[in-house]
């Protein structure tokens, strides 16, 4: 029995050790500002957990993705999603150096409203004062 045991406990340890990972880091740019660096865009791995954001400088790094290929998906308010392909190595670190486009502003979707003033909203409020 313990060596039955003994045998379950090495092969489950081997299949830990087989899922490697590897890990991704980069810089991520405003394209209309000579890759000027974004603060804080959010950069994910599709399909998994992991996930961070940018620094001061614009740079990254992701631990423990898996290996394989896998696709970045990099947000930031104001600019147009970007999907990055990239093949990460077991062991290894891949870098991925990118720029993001502003979105374009649609003026069509924009809308103008008015609103105006009666007269009555206008005048000062009556205020009677009583005399002691």
């Amino acid at each position: 029995m313990k060596h039955v045991l003994l045998m379950v406990l090495l092969f489950g340890s081997f299949t830990v050790f087989a899922q490697r990972t590897g890990i991704v880091k980069g810089h991520i740019g405003d394209a209309a500002a000579n890759g000027e660096a974004l603060l804080f865009a959010d950069v994910h791995v599709k399909g998994t957990d992991a996930a961070t954001q940018t620094n001061f400088n614009g740079n990254f790094e992701l631990l423990a993705v898996p290996t394989g290929k896998q696709v970045l998906e990099v947000t930031f308010l104001g600019y147009e999603p970007l999907e990055v392909e990239v093949e990460v190595l077991a062991d290894n670190t891949v870098r991925i150096d990118t720029n993001m486009n502003p979105e374009q502003l649609r003026l069509k979707d924009l809308g103008i409203a008015t609103v105006t003033a009666s007269e009555t909203t206008m005048k000062p409020p009556v205020t009677e004062e009583q005399e002691d």
